[in-house]
């Protein structure tokens, strides 16, 4: 039954997750452990990671909580936000997921967003009160991580939005964000960055010269938490 329920979940599959439950007497003992043994991710984190928003409904009608954590702390909020599937982050939302939760790293879900280039999920929590400063246990921001990716639709989003986005944030280490996107040659997003005001450091100078002159490389993919 375990499998079956997770295997359903994983596949977004409203209807079999509806039929699994409605015709067993566990699905209140399920909630506790119906988890992967990998990750510790429940039915409603696998749910919001596929993006479907009628399993996501479904187990929430039948008791999970949209403030669940899995083994490293991070809720369906954060699974939805790191796919970028913006209607499973409303979903959440309306359902009771905390956009300010924090999971083992002290990322945000508007971090794995940032760092994934997902502006539409992005807009979805700063609309419902993401905080745009958060800092994760490194001191960096989503705006950090945004830089750093080197997404600049994400990157405008978050310094032209309203937001009250800091551009002078630093991380544990001294980075700002334009120093993220600098140090990392992402063109596209240090543009934004300058273009908003963000200071350029003495340390920054040349190289954003050199990059706003066509000196880039990498291909910009980071996964929040990892610097890689």
């Amino acid at each position: 039954m375990i499998e079956e329920l997770l295997s359903a979940a994983r596949q977004g599959d409203g209807d079999g997750i509806r039929n699994l439950l409605v015709t067993t007497d566990r699905a209140n003992e399920l909630i506790n452990l119906a988890k992967d043994r990998m990750t510790g991710a429940g039915p409603l984190h696998l749910a919001a990671e596929s993006g479907s928003v009628e399993a996501i409904e479904a187990l929430c009608r039948l008791g999970w909580r949209a403030t669940a954590r899995d083994a490293e702390l991070a809720t369906a909020l954060h699974y939805a936000a790191a796919r970028g599937h913006a209607a499973a982050v409303a979903s959440l939302c309306a359902l009771g997921a905390d956009v300010t939760a924090r999971d083992e790293r002290d990322c945000v879900p508007l971090h794995y967003c940032a760092g994934g280039g997902k502006w539409d999920a992005a807009r979805e929590l700063l609309v419902r009160g993401a905080d745009p400063n958060a800092p994760d246990k490194d001191e960096r921001t989503p705006l950090h991580y945004a830089a750093r990716r080197g997404c600049p639709k994400t990157t405008r989003l978050l310094v032209n939005g309203g937001w009250g986005t800091r551009l002078d944030a630093t991380s544990a280490r001294g980075s700002t964000a334009l120093s993220e996107a600098v140090e990392h040659k992402r063109a596209a997003a240090a543009e934004v960055l300058a273009a908003a005001g963000a200071a350029v450091g003495a340390e920054d100078g040349d190289g954003l010269a050199r990059l706003l002159n066509g000196d880039t490389t990498g291909d910009g993919a980071t996964r929040p938490g990892t610097g890689t």
